[in-house]
């Protein structure tokens, strides 16, 4: 068996936040601005980087059940828009944290590795707003995309926003609606799995810990694995669109897309399986601060713009 080894660029980065992390248990307040003090450091963009700046940010309201879903568009400004497709993106953050402008910087840099304009979904949050309340959110806009775009529809998303993508491609699937592409970065999509081997491996240490899973799916489904809160249940994943599937070795989460890679091949469902054993779960939100986390991302837009270009 290879012995496992983390990215020795990541290493001393989660050596110190590990450090950092006490002993009493965050309420929802002190999680999201926890997490809000932290993605300056997750993300160390030089001074000097004005790619994103390239790329143009307008927010639009589309209509929902209970209102509106606020969102906000992005798109290259110096490519051409011709033909360009168009990914409903949904954050992660455990179903309780994370907005439009936490992945601010995440949207711009997608717009520009895929040349798509990006719809960034800013659904509502658990525990104030459990399940359904962020899937139909979520829904609501790509049906809306759906009706008004001639052209390319994916969706992507991490982690919790990961089970909100998947969920609905299954729900589009089953309108007869089915996207064209479909990008999930390590999706948190089984509550049942938590003494699963990756959980046992990677629960704690390693940024996202097996409480944080606990308590993330207890705010979001109230401790019911349900419908499609647990996109895991789903009975078949056929006809679903052809999907790249990321995740890293140091994740909790890692065998929960291990499984759904085989699912997904068991019904005839084209995946791009990409696992990368030395990263964690988030390293997403690590570039371009961790180089190998820069590749693995760049790795992943490449072959999800290639399904949607080849779609076009």
């Amino acid at each position: 068996m290879t012995a496992r080894f983390l990215d020795p660029d990541l290493k001393p980065f989660v050596d110190e936040l590990n450090a950092r992390t006490g002993a009493t248990v965050p309420t929802i307040h002190e999680r999201r601005a926890g997490a809000a003090a932290l993605l300056p450091e997750f993300r160390a963009i030089p001074s000097n980087d004005t790619s994103r700046s390239s790329v143009s940010a307008k927010d639009r309201s589309f209509p929902a059940v209970n209102g509106v879903v606020s969102t906000r568009v992005y798109a290259a400004e110096a490519a051409h828009t011709r033909g360009r497709p168009t990914v409903a993106f949904i954050h992660g953050g455990g179903f309780t944290t994370g907005s439009v402008d936490s992945y601010d910087d995440d949207c711009r840099l997608l717009a520009l590795q895929l040349d798509a304009a990006i719809v960034s979904i800013d659904y509502r949050l658990a525990p104030e707003h459990p399940f359904p309340a962020g899937f139909e959110d979520c829904l609501a806009v790509v049906r809306v995309l759906r009706r008004e775009i001639p052209g390319m529809l994916g969706v992507a998303g991490d982690s919790a926003g990961g089970n909100l993508a998947l969920a609905v491609s299954l729900a589009m699937r089953d309108e007869q609606r089915a996207l064209d592409a479909q990008l999930l970065l390590y999706p948190a999509i089984d509550p049942d799995a938590l003494d699963n081997g990756s959980y046992r491996e990677n629960g704690e240490g390693y940024l996202l810990t097996t409480a944080d899973m606990r308590y993330y799916y207890d705010a979001y489904l109230g401790g019911r694995a349900t419908g499609l809160g647990a996109p895991s249940h789903a009975d078949s994943y056929a006809g679903l669109a052809p999907t790249v599937l990321v995740s890293a070795g140091f994740d909790p989460l890692r065998d929960e897309s291990r499984i759904l890679a085989g699912r997904l091949v068991a019904d005839d469902v084209e995946v791009s399986y990409l696992p990368n054993p030395t990263l964690t779960h988030g390293f997403q939100q690590l570039v371009p601060r961790i180089p190998a986390a820069t590749m693995a991302l760049e790795r992943a837009y490449r072959a999800f713009r290639h399904l949607l270009e080849r779609a076009n």
